[in-house]
């Protein structure tokens, strides 16, 4: 009888030590209480340039978002929340003290960044969150959120799809989506006992959209060594359909199968080994069909150039990393190995936004600057590409440059300084600035050269042509003293900040 006791309280014993071991504290759903000492809420307060005045940089309302707690003392949040950040403080859930921290580490094309706090201090009591997966469609999921009376919010979810999505166009990554009945602006998604998503968007009609867990994981795997930080392969083509039996029939493409390249970014994977007219028949053995889909193992049928960005494993591809595609290019077929590596903007002739301030130069009142997503936003309203048709063509047309194109821009003028000199030109705001003299120029730098050039040669005037067929005449003659006033009136720094000493400023 006391024999059968000491082995039931041996196995008693047992019992509750497995209880308390990691690998049954793993397997344990996240509760509030340990998802609240994983994550840290972020007060983020931006100051943006004035794109009618690009030397101003204007405060404006402070916002808040999530960040995830990672290993090594960091944070992780998504890049496109802290883009124009002037201040970025730390607070631990539960807790209205702040700290001060600064982006170590930001990836636009993943979107997402690392963050240091200031205060050695301020990592104590919280924990990294394990990591999971969250990459199948059908995954079951709970959406998560923290508001600012420190409640966690949960709602039970689904991952619908699993989409190739990208930033910018050139370097194409895996996005969860699903819908919610509550907006999700900013959160996590977890999936049983580990994360498995980091929210970034949610529409009006709460479609939610999150990086997975896989994503996440690389980024963080890769951004340990910031010096030699890899981040992720670009693909940097763009597929058209290749439904059309004639079209099909001229590039001798066959009756199925194969998708057009409509595009090739320079700076991109694809640069200097695809063409566009080339089509695509398989990416690293999986066969392309004429919409420019594939299946992928576990996540059905995806966009081509997700092919580059996981490998048959499903697992993410490193720059470095070659992957073999068969072509057709003028009826030939043809196999490449595309040597991936990882994309840094040069192949964009419009960006989104400037990287640092934006570049002006005012000449006579004008106030000219570079054609970018914010400077057509600040000009025209959210709305920009259909109240400004011909910015919203080019956008679409000659975003990026084409392969061996010169590195040209679009220079708009964003606004019109009342001015003695200026009078009759109020209404160029936002137009396109087509040649001066009859010539083009290239960019700002080209521009002022041009107009510096002619001022010395002894030109009165220069004969400055805009869309619309609007015509202006740049006085030369008293361009020094126009400026000089311009300058004061206003109270403006410099009439350009275009030389590589107002660029370091």
């Amino acid at each position: 009888m006391r024999s059968a006791l000491r082995s039931l309280l041996f196995l008693a014993a047992a019992f509750l030590g497995l209880l308390r071991s990691p690998i049954a504290e793993t397997q344990r759903p996240l509760d509030d209480a340990r998802i609240q000492h994983g994550l840290v809420l972020l007060r983020i307060t931006p100051a943006y340039y004035n794109q009618a005045a690009p030397w101003i940089r204007e405060a404006a309302d402070s916002y808040s978002a999530l960040g995830l707690v990672a290993s090594g003392e960091r944070i992780l949040a998504l890049a496109d929340q802290l883009q124009d950040a002037s201040l970025i403080e730390l607070q631990q859930v539960g807790s209205y003290r702040r700290s001060l921290a600064h982006i170590e580490l930001s990836d636009s094309e993943a979107n997402l960044a690392i963050l240091r706090a200031e205060d050695p201090q301020f990592f104590q009591g919280l924990r990294p969150l394990p990591l999971g997966d969250g990459m199948r469609p059908g995954l079951d999921l709970t959406a998560v959120k923290i508001d600012t009376m420190f409640r966690v919010y949960r709602e039970n979810n689904r991952v619908k799809e699993l989409n190739a999505q990208t930033q910018s166009g050139v370097t194409v990554l895996p996005m969860a989506a699903f819908r919610t009945t509550d907006p999700f602006f900013s959160g996590i998604t977890i999936c049983g006992p580990t994360v498995c998503g980091l929210i970034r968007s949610a529409d009006r009609e709460r479609r939610t959209e999150a990086i997975p867990g896989p994503v996440i994981q690389a980024f963080l795997e890769r951004s340990r060594e910031l010096r030699s930080y890899a981040g992720f392969a670009s693909q940097g083509f763009v597929l058209s359909e290749l439904t059309d039996p004639a079209l099909r029939e001229l590039l001798k493409a066959g009756a199925s199968g194969g998708a057009l390249v409509a595009r090739v970014v320079p700076g991109s994977s694809a640069a200097g080994q695809m063409l566009p007219g080339d089509v695509v028949l398989s990416i690293d053995g999986k066969r392309i069909d004429e919409l420019g889909y594939y299946e992928q193992a576990g996540l059905g049928r995806q966009l081509a150039p997700l092919a580059l960005a996981l490998d048959g494993r499903g697992a993410l591809r490193k720059p470095g990393d070659s992957v073999a595609l068969v072509i057709l290019r003028n009826g030939e077929r043809r196999t490449l190995r595309l040597q991936l590596r990882r994309y840094t903007g040069e192949g964009e002739r419009i960006r989104s936004r400037s990287e640092d301030a934006p570049s002006y130069l005012i000449e006579n009142g004008l106030v000219f600057v570079e054609f970018t997503v914010s400077a057509a936003h600040s000009i025209f309203g959210a709305e920009w590409p259909t109240r400004a048709a011909e910015l919203g063509f080019l956008y679409r047309t000659r975003r990026f440059y084409e392969s061996g194109a010169a590195a040209d821009r679009i220079i708009l003028v964003s606004a019109v300084l009342p001015d003695e000199a200026s009078r009759s030109y109020d209404r160029l705001a936002g137009a396109i600035l087509r040649s001066v003299n009859g010539q083009p120029a290239a960019d700002l730098r080209q521009l002022k050269k041009k107009l510096d050039e002619m001022e010395a040669a002894g030109t009165d005037t220069a004969v400055a042509e805009f869309s619309g067929e609007r015509i202006i005449y740049l006085d030369l003659k008293n361009r020094r003293t126009i400026g000089q006033r311009i300058l004061a009136r206003y109270s403006i720094p410099a009439a350009d900040n275009l030389s590589e000493s107002a660029q370091r400023r």
